[in-house]
């Protein structure tokens, strides 16, 4: 995943016309959804936590913007059974990479409104996962295989010449999801659908 990211920004800011942005922050990253690992009855829960967000905005035209971004968040997890126990431990690495062509929708002369669409693929590491509750013993989780939908909007904030605050919502309206592996199903990954939700709040300079 590296190599192709690194060749596709380097592209993106050798071919660009136009402004490049660059903003960093903090990013709130939520997994929500129904949460259930398929084939059993257990439920994994993750609690939303703050982490360091960066973002690499190009202004292609007046009407068009692209941008990437990524964040990371040291998110606690815990598993719920049919029979409402409980067990915590478990902890990850939640690091949703995005990249969506953006319109601004509105503007006055320092406040922007933006909203666009794009792919969100999200990325897991350092997964800890003691965790032995209800059908399950959970030894850690993984990356899904597969690229999400990704809808996002903001509004960008004037602050200097070349400074801005930019505030932006992104949100996986399309099931994306977690790959679980655990001691019962060795041979067989199991998996449980979240809606990622990330809020983001970025100190953006322009060059």
């Amino acid at each position: 995943m590296k190599l192709p990211l690194a060749a596709l920004l380097f592209t993106l800011m050798a071919t660009s016309g136009r402004a490049v942005e660059i903003g960093g922050g903090l990013a709130w990253v939520a997994l929500t959804g129904g949460d259930r690992v398929h084939g059993t009855n257990d439920r994994l829960r993750f609690a939303p936590r703050l982490g360091p967000g960066a973002t690499l905005t190009f202004f292609e035209h007046r009407r068009l913007w692209i941008e990437v971004s990524s964040a990371a968040s040291f998110v606690p997890a815990s598993m719920r059974a049919a029979d409402g126990t409980h067990a915590h431990g478990g902890r990850a690495i939640i690091g949703p990479l995005t990249a969506a062509v953006l319109v601004p929708l509105q503007a006055s002369r320092d406040l922007q409104v933006f909203a666009g669409a794009g792919v969100l693929y999200m990325v897991i590491r350092r997964s800890v996962f003691p965790i032995d509750v209800g059908d399950l013993n959970v030894t850690r989780l993984e990356q899904p295989d597969h690229l999400a939908v990704l809808l996002e909007g903001g509004a960008r904030y004037r602050l200097l010449n070349r400074w801005a605050l930019v505030t932006d919502v992104k949100y996986g309206p399309a099931l994306s999801t977690v790959e679980v592996h655990a001691r019962q199903s060795p041979h067989k990954t199991l998996q449980a659908n979240v809606h990622p939700l990330i809020l983001g709040t970025n100190l953006a300079w322009r060059f």
